[in-house]
């Protein structure tokens, strides 16, 4: 027991050190000392309590673990604090460096045991869950299906018991683990654009998702009796029959989406029933696997739909995308970059003298905007603009491109350069740039963009301006 009381002290004390260093460099509230505190002494608890009932000393693999789960603790502390990202960063990239060691250690000294494999395996989905709630901040709430996975598992097993069994070691749950913890790890630093860290994320929760579903076919297999068996049989042909139905008669916009959207039946299921009860069994599932894959294509191509009438007022087409994009940068000289990009490699590109050129009437939600009149009517505005030209000492010019009739190109209008903005308040700023816009959409309102959903997102309480 001494070893064990050894072993809850110094954990103790390295989690108040790190967290004293944390605070002194990035700042921590009291939020994050308490998230800090109570994560480390959790975990540390745990590896002593587990090895106090086996009447087991720590073995020198559960230091080296130890030591990570006091550094995944430190990380949730800042991402409690909202620190700076670059910190999480720093104490997650050691972390996940000594997760090769740990193992390494264990084999070697000839002590490789349950307890070290199951600690080890905790601190891993800790590490990963507290990354995840970073990187959702900027990317989505999406992402946290990565670090929530572990924990409904284990809430599914208490309520499960057959999922609540041992599950043989694989290497291949190792290398997804890892795998998790780089990807976030990439994406919170920012080294990566905006649709890279986007596909990696999306391939990493894929592959969490083939590790876990081969975990529950496994723990289906070796634990779950008839009625199980029976009951899950009929529950995942209902969830299929369901998806299907949903993916042929959901809308393609949102302004549709109603409860009376889905009450009806669609024809070509009907017709796909049909087929499968008169087809001979081999048919049959050719027919199933012709049908998933059209299925999951026509599912990808409503939910573009969905984002581009939401945004543009069109559907989504992938041709007249790719010659738009053609177009913008034909000349050679122009970059574009993604609305929700984070913004650095935007930053990057006006501090080396390049021009940027943005259309500050779009409405991307709430999210660092303003409820300001436009055509005395509250619309959500970017305050970006006003922000933007202050941090970077920029000179605001506005411009006005007209298309000239009978298709003979374009004109375009440089104004004088606004000496007086920004100012100190950014919701002035942006009143000021709407009452400019609707200046020059009253002077030639034919050139206006109307078919775009200015007015779609509305003060809380107030209705839908489109339905």
């Amino acid at each position: 027991m001494r070893t064990v009381r050894l072993e809850l002290v110094l954990g103790t004390i390295a989690a108040f050190a790190l967290l004293g260093v944390l605070s002194l460099t990035a700042g921590l509230d009291v939020a994050g000392w308490g998230v800090g505190l109570a994560a480390a002494w959790t975990t540390t608890a745990l590896l002593g309590v587990a090895r106090a009932r086996r009447g087991e000393p720590p073995f020198p693999a559960d230091w080296v673990t130890l030591t990570r789960a006091v550094l995944a603790a430190g990380s949730a502390a800042l991402v409690v604090a909202s620190s700076s990202p670059g910190a999480v960063v720093a104490l997650a990239s050691v972390a996940l460096v000594l997760d090769g060691v740990d193992g390494q250690v264990a084999r070697r000294t000839g002590t490789a045991n349950p307890v070290g494999a199951r600690f080890d395996g905790e601190v891993d989905a800790f590490l990963i869950l507290v990354l995840s709630i970073a990187v959702a901040r900027d990317v989505g709430g999406w992402v946290l299906a990565i670090g929530a996975a572990r924990y409904v598992f284990l809430l599914a097993g208490w309520a499960i018991p057959w999922l609540a069994a041992p599950l043989p070691p694989r290497f291949w749950g190792k290398v997804v683990a890892a795998v998790q913890g780089v990807v976030l790890t990439a994406v919170l630093s920012g080294v990566l654009p905006r649709p890279v860290a986007t596909i990696a994320l999306v391939v990493a929760l894929l592959l969490l998702a083939e590790s876990f579903g081969r975990s529950l076919v496994w723990l289906y297999r070796a634990g779950a009796g008839p009625r199980t068996r029976t009951a899950l049989r009929r529950t995942t042909t209902l969830a299929a029959a369901a998806v299907v139905w949903a993916v042929l008669v959901a809308p393609d916009r949102l302004d549709r989406l109603t409860p009376a959207a889905f009450v009806r039946i669609p024809v070509e299921g009907l017709v796909l029933v049909a087929l499968g009860l008169l087809l001979p069994p081999r048919p049959r599932r050719v027919l199933a696997a012709v049908a998933g894959v059209a299925f999951g294509l026509l599912a990808i191509v409503k939910l573009a739909d969905v984002g581009f009438y939401d945004q543009l007022g069109r559907p989504f087409d992938p041709v007249l995308d790719r010659a738009l994009r053609r177009g913008r940068l034909r000349l050679g000289n122009a970059e574009i970059f993604a609305r929700d990009d984070a913004g650095r490699a935007l930053f990057r590109a006006i501090r080396r003298g390049d021009a940027f050129f943005n259309l500050p009437d779009m409405d991307f939600g709430t999210r660092d905007a303003a409820f300001v009149p436009f055509f005395g009517v509250e619309a959500a505005t970017l305050l970006a603009p006003s922000r933007m030209a202050r941090a970077l000492d920029m000179i605001v010019q506005p411009v006005v491109a007209e298309i000239l009739p009978a298709g003979r190109g374009y004109r375009v209008r440089f104004g004088a350069p606004w000496t007086d903005f920004p100012s100190d308040d950014a919701v002035a700023d942006s009143a000021r740039m709407n009452r400019w816009i609707e200046s020059e959409i009253r002077a030639n309102p034919a050139q206006y963009l109307w078919v775009h959903r200015r007015f779609k997102t509305r003060p809380p309480g107030e209705p839908s301006l489109y339905r």
